[in-house]
């Protein structure tokens, strides 16, 4: 389901309610294949890279969707709609491999070694991957480990395509606020926004409510948002 970007509560609630303020509209006017910045003469290719925040993808997947296993490619194309898909671009980190090890780290390294050689075997598709930092235990015993480098990729590749004209919209799925900013850069570029996010609360082992929400100033910021519902996540499993 398609939403306009509205302001809103600090994390976005089940958008299906269509409860919405404040709209913000771009002043652009579309099509369903080509854009015209307003004032402009003429029409132009819409063309579209899609960035995905790996970590938040996993997230949603995870706690709302069963740890559904959907197809990149897919996804990508969804994405993208109608417009050229110059390319995707994924980010994530590698599982941490500790000193000691721990017995599956090495197993899950390797699994995921093979899960992005598959995904760069897709056309057009970028990984790029930070690291993962170790940051002490937790009380039972689980280590504690924080993305470095992942944020700043992202933002290296958004700018790039944005400032130097080869896109016209940008598709983020995401739901961290910090990459408002880079919806604000685009704005002032003349690159529409669109955010893919998940919305609601799902339950993790223990029974826990996990909310898997986007920021809603991030939602505010963005040109639309798009919520990853139980009808695109089916449409797009393998």
């Amino acid at each position: 389901m398609v939403h306009p970007a509205t302001s809103g509560e600090d994390v976005v609630p089940d958008l299906t309610t269509r409860q919405y303020r404040g709209i913000k509209k771009r002043k652009l006017e579309y099509d369903n294949t080509a854009y015209r910045p307003a004032g402009s003469v003429g029409f132009f290719v819409r063309r579209v890279a899609v960035f995905i925040d790996a970590a938040y993808l996993k997230f949603v997947l995870k706690y709302r969707f069963g740890c559904a296993q959907i197809d990149y490619a897919k996804l990508s194309k969804r994405c993208a709609r109608d417009m050229e898909l110059v390319g995707t671009y994924h980010y994530d980190c590698l599982p941490f491999v500790g000193k000691p090890s721990h017995p599956d780290d090495h197993r899950k390294r390797r699994e995921a070694e093979r899960f992005y050689r598959h995904l760069r075997s897709i056309p057009d598709y970028h990984i790029r991957l930070g690291r993962l930092a170790f940051r002490g235990l937790r009380e039972d015993g689980s280590r504690i480990l924080v993305q470095k480098r992942v944020d700043v990729l992202l933002a290296m590749d958004f700018l790039d395509l944005v400032l130097t004209g080869r896109i016209t919209d940008a598709a983020l799925v995401a739901g961290d606020s910090d990459f408002i900013p880079l919806v604000e850069r685009a704005h002032q570029a003349g690159v529409k926004v669109g955010l893919w996010y998940g919305s609601g609360y799902g339950v993790d082992s223990s029974g826990r409510k996990r909310n898997v929400g986007a920021h809603g100033q991030l939602v505010a910021a963005c040109d639309e948002a798009v919520e990853l519902d139980q009808r695109t996540i089916d449409d797009i499993r393998f």
